[in-house]
This record gives C-alpha cells, structure tokens and sequence, in this order.
C-alpha cells in the first residue's frame, strides 16, 4: 500500500493516537510521588527529559494540526506552541496535588517552552524538504 493512501485512510490513527498516548506517558510520569532529587545530574537529566517530551508533543500537534480540516490548520505552528504550553501548564497545576511534588514556574517556562520552541524550529526546516511533503 502506498505510504500516501495509508496516511489519509487512516488519518486519525497515524496523527492523533501518537499525541493522546504521549500525552498520557507525560501525565504519568509527572503525578507519581516522588521525593525532590537534588544535584547537577538529577536536574540536568530532568530537563533533558523535559525538553524532549516537549519537543516531541509539540512536533507531533504541529503535524497532526497541519493536516487537520479545522481553523487550526493556517496557523498550525501558533497552535501547536500554544496547545504544547498549555498542555504544561496543566501539568504543572496538576501537580500541586500530587504529594511530593510541587509546581514549578521554571519547568514551566523554561523546559516547556524550550522544547516547545525546538519543535517549531524542525517542523519549519522539515516543512521546507520536498522529501517530507507527505508527511507535513
């Protein structure tokens, strides 16, 4: 089967059930309790973790809003950051009740957007490769 035909029958499975199950990995592994690690290894770790969560939710709704048939679609990179940071923000709101856990500004500001603003940066360059067309 052509990938182009799979993509478009199957639309739903191939853009939305990617974001849904990241997003329910995310969820998970940010309302377990657990206690505060501290050290230049644990912090560093963590962003890393957080930045490429990020980078992957934020590139896959920016994805899956460019091929939708909504208002969404013109302006899918605006849309992908701010349901990304939203996302975020929900987490980190999330987690004030969670014991053990707390919210964070800066994980919010800082590890969120970071990768939320990586994401865009690939989603544009890969936007720009005739090769990638069918995909974005």
């Amino acid at each position: 089967m052509n990938i182009k035909k799979f993509v478009t029958k199957h639309s739903f499975f191939v853009y939305q059930v990617p974001i849904f199950l990241l997003m329910i990995i995310i969820l998970f592994y940010s309302v377990i309790p657990k206690p505060h690690e501290s050290g230049i290894n644990a912090n560093l770790n963590l962003n890393l973790l957080h930045v490429l969560a990020y980078f992957t939710l934020s590139f896959l709704i920016g994805v899956a809003l460019r091929h939708s048939k909504s208002i969404f679609n013109k302006k899918y990179t605006y849309f992908a950051i701010l349901f990304s940071w939203l996302f975020g923000a929900l987490n980190e709101v999330l987690q004030l009740l969670v014991p053990l856990r707390h919210f964070s500004l800066s994980d919010l500001l800082g590890y969120n957007l970071g990768g939320i603003v990586v994401a865009q940066i690939v989603l544009v360059l890969l936007i720009r490769k005739k090769n990638f067309k069918w995909l974005l």
